[in-house]
């Protein structure tokens, strides 16, 4: 089994060097709400980490898959008002992009697809269970720019949205000691997010 999969490793590391794919890693920050959790404002940082392959379609256009670890998730501080509160989720993302490159700039767009590795909530300092529970997989839209201050060191720019609930509405809104009010549709992630990306090409 050890000498297959060492060819198998041969045959594949072969293939991608003649179809010429790229590649290269990114790491920076998101900044996160939830739409219907009846908060307001991109108040939770996160942090946005991964590595990505391409393949250059023409001089303009290429196809871009990633995987990363992606924290989203909401937050609101205390104030006369309201009280701390706080819903941290962690991701493993798979991008799938299209990227359209013009001088310096480029434009992509496309799914990710989202597996939640784990999640906590808490109000003024107290951590509790998730009622309802988010949802193990959620599917994103991503749209994106990049400004290239030279071939292998660029900047990105990126909006990544929840096309999914990521949890249910409750059937008793604001029951319970920690309970949070979850609009009738349920919630979703509404991401902002600013990486340095390098590329190995």
């Amino acid at each position: 089994m050890k000498i297959i999969r060492i060819i198998l490793l041969c045959l594949v590391s072969t293939w991608v060097s003649a179809q010429s794919f790229g590649g290269g890693v990114y790491a920076g920050m998101t900044t996160s709400q939830i739409n219907g959790d009846n908060l307001g404002g991109f108040n939770l940082p996160g942090a946005n980490i991964g590595f990505f392959t391409d393949y250059k379609i023409n001089e303009t256009s290429s196809i871009q898959m990633e995987l990363a670890f992606i924290q989203k998730g909401a937050r609101e501080l205390p104030s006369d008002t309201s009280n701390f509160y706080k819903v941290r989720l962690n991701y493993f993302e798979i991008p799938l992009l299209y990227v359209f490159r013009w001088k310096k700039l480029s434009i992509e767009v496309g799914p990710g697809f989202d597996f939640l590795l784990s999640s906590t909530e808490e109000s003024n300092g107290l951590k509790f269970e998730s009622n309802p529970p988010f949802h193990d997989f959620n599917v994103t839209g991503i749209l994106g720019f990049n400004w290239h201050f030279t071939e292998k060191i660029h900047v990105n720019f990126r909006s990544n949205n929840s096309l999914d609930i990521i949890r249910d509405a409750q059937s008793n809104p604001g029951t319970g000691p920690n309970a949070i009010q979850i609009g009738r549709l349920g919630q979703r992630n509404i991401v902002l997010s600013f990486a340095v990306v390098y590329h190995f090409k």
